[in-house]
């Protein structure tokens, strides 16, 4: 898999995130490109208590979105 530039006029949002279950903690991170490829915004954010990889990777949707709407 690899990374592809988004449509004109369109920005795109990658996530990523890292469950550490015996800390009780996560990481999460969201990068948003726009059209051209280059850097629009950047994000990182740990939470307690999070249940699942899964929920880790849409932490970092949610954030990411609200991220893309400031």
């Amino acid at each position: 898999m690899h990374w592809e530039l988004p449509r004109d006029g369109w920005a795109k949002l990658s996530v990523d995130g890292t469950f550490k279950l015996k800390e009780g903690y996560c990481v999460a991170g969201s990068v948003i490109r726009g059209d051209g490829g280059l850097f629009v915004a950047a994000g990182v954010w740990k939470f307690q208590g999070v249940a699942s990889v899964k929920q880790v990777e849409l932490l970092a949707i949610r954030e990411g979105m609200q991220l893309s709407s400031r």
